[in-house]
């Protein structure tokens, strides 16, 4: 059975390294069930490993990934039909394909895993593209579209398998101000549609307090501090402080 309201994800004393480097050390984690949560911090400490690990596209090295108390690993060798709950990525450079039009990149999936064929296919997919504004580029290629349609094609090929938690990396790089605040505004028409966990890195901390119900600095290897982002601008711990000053938020 689905779970209504998202899925709950826990690291518990995850750690990563790479070679010599350390990335992760004995991080501790708890997203609950729908909630929203922005992991911030320093560019090369470790987000996008991070999300990769709740992911299960990787393994610690110790401790463990739990997905509604189901181990990452273990999940993700469940097929695709008789998954307890789905889970969708939007990598950072958004992966599209260059030789498929914006239809066919949002049914690869779907399709590849015999999820949907026929007017059920066309009818995820369309929903998907509706949902992030895009159902006009349906038949345009990834080269003819601006760096937010882009994006925002991503998203709706994440959207389209139906998940019950999505993970963001690094959703606006790259993108300036005003397409930031495009994706931004996906995002939240996804949260008020959808009852999900969403999951997001950024060192983008104006972007982050957008779209957050929390929000986590990630420093040293460990979430160093959490706060809502109702009481983000009365944050003390300094390194944080230092990202609100950097952001011009304070």
């Amino acid at each position: 059975m689905k779970p209504e309201e998202g899925v709950r994800i826990e690291l518990k004393q995850v750690t990563k390294a790479y070679g010599d480097k350390r990335v992760l050390d004995e991080l501790n984690l708890v997203v609950e069930a729908g909630e929203t949560l922005v992991v911030i911090g320093k560019s090369g400490q470790g987000k996008s490993v991070l999300l990769r690990l709740s992911a299960g596209l990787e393994r610690p090295d110790s401790g463990e990934v739990l997905l509604n108390g189901v181990p990452a690993d273990t999940y993700r060798i469940i097929p695709a039909q008789k998954k307890p709950f789905r889970m969708a990525m939007v990598f950072q450079g958004s992966a599209l394909l260059n030789s498929l039009s914006v239809f066919e990149n949002v049914a690869l999936y779907l399709k590849e895993h015999g999820m949907a064929k026929g007017e059920d296919l066309d009818m995820l997919v369309m929903n998907a593209l509706t949902s992030v504004e895009l159902e006009h580029a349906r038949d345009l290629y990834p080269t003819e579209l601006s760096g937010g349609m882009r994006k925002r094609a991503a998203i709706a090929r994440a959207l389209a398998t139906r998940p019950d938690v999505l993970l963001f990396d690094e959703p606006t790089a790259e993108l300036d101000p005003l397409l930031s605040a495009e994706v931004a505004e996906v995002i939240h028409k996804i949260q008020s549609a959808h009852r999900m966990t969403i999951v997001v890195v950024t060192h983008n901390l104006v972007f982050a307090r957008q779209v957050a119900d929390r929000i986590a600095l990630l420093e040293d290897g460990r979430i160093a501090c959490s706060v809502k982002v109702s009481e983000l601008l009365n944050a003390e711990y300094p390194p944080l402080r230092a990202f609100i000053e950097a952001a011009a938020l304070a």
